[in-house]
């Protein structure tokens, strides 16, 4: 259970431009981080609470907060912002997440 996309491919370009399918290993273990912090943020967070990732191995790091929650064509889904920070590089989006029938979270806009 996790995402349904590949993650650079699903947040609107902000990870996808600096974590793609060329990143060095540091790169994807930031995907990791960033991927694990998401699912449990998606799955249980709180709305208005901020949900730190950080890659101890390349410094880089970020956060996700939940803005809101609502049904799209029956499904469960949540709004939220997202900053990240690579290489000292601050870089900000917002996006709409949908839990799938098979427990996934997949980003729908």
């Amino acid at each position: 259970v996790g995402f349904s996309l590949a993650f650079g491919d699903s947040i609107g370009g902000v990870i996808g431009n600096r974590i793609g399918a060329d990143a060095d290993d540091d790169d994807r273990c930031d995907s990791h981080y960033v991927r694990s912090t998401y699912y449990s943020t998606f799955e249980r967070g709180r709305e208005g609470r901020r949900y730190n990732w950080r890659n101890p191995h390349s410094g880089n790091y970020g956060y996700v907060r939940l803005e809101g929650t609502r049904r799209i064509r029956g499904q469960r889904c949540r709004e939220f912002e997202q900053t990240i920070f690579i290489d000292g590089d601050r870089e900000t989006a917002t996006g709409v997440a949908c839990r799938q029938r098979n427990g996934d979270w997949k980003i729908v806009s």
